[in-house]
């Protein structure tokens, strides 16, 4: 069972999130515009002061940076950071838990202008390694919730001769409440990047005349 729960689930449930926010074609977008409050802050200024975060935020800027011009305010990188956390499955009267690991892939883009900036996290997708039950996996983060029939449907084209119709209905509802803890491990990791962004962006210089 934990076989076909964990398969279905990342098949499901790393496909949809529910009520996450949207750009006006309906794809996942978190977006920041952040006014600074100095506008002797230029653009160029404020996208290098943007590159220096990325540098810090990920291992490899140079792999994630994917375009940098700075005379242009614009500053477009492909990042990516870990999910971990737990999906919890019932049968026979007993609950478990079986722990799962990702990867979240998206751009970020961020554009400057003297004084403020405006921080986008678009094109999310989520990869799940291979395990002994799984293939790797890859689906892209959309903004619509998985209903529990659909999760049914997903069940049913699984087949389990084994198991019957009440309990794929089960696991269906199980799916369901599982991609609720990807859905706000997704929103958390999103907006701890703008935040710690902003943050940064919002640093007064530290030099000092020698």
């Amino acid at each position: 069972m934990y076989r076909l729960l964990l398969c279905v689930f990342l098949l499901v449930g790393t496909v949809h999130a529910q009520n996450l926010p949207t750009d006006e074609s309906g794809n996942v977008r978190f977006q920041r515009v952040v006014e600074l409050g100095d506008t002797s802050q230029t653009s160029k200024v404020l996208a290098t002061k943007a590159r220096s975060w990325v540098v810090r935020a990920f291992k490899s800027a140079n792999d994630v940076i994917q375009q940098y011009e700075p005379a242009d305010g614009i500053l477009i990188a492909k990042g990516n950071s870990n999910l971990s956390y737990t999906i919890t499955y019932r049968s026979m009267g007993m609950t478990s838990a079986a722990p799962v690991n990702q990867r979240l892939y998206f751009m970020l883009t961020i554009e400057t202008k003297a004084g403020r900036y405006r921080a986008t996290i678009d094109q999310l997708t989520v990869k799940s390694p291979a395990t002994a039950y799984t293939p790797e996996m890859e689906a892209p983060i959309k903004a619509e919730a998985t209903t529990e029939e659909q999760a049914y449907e997903q069940m049913r084209a699984v087949k389990t001769p084994m198991f019957g119709d009440k309990a794929k209905r089960t696991w269906a509802k199980q799916t369901v409440e599982n991609q609720e803890r990807l859905r706000s491990l997704v929103v958390s990791t999103c907006e701890g990047l703008l935040s710690d962004l902003e943050t940064f962006m919002r640093q007064k210089s530290d030099k000092k005349d020698w």
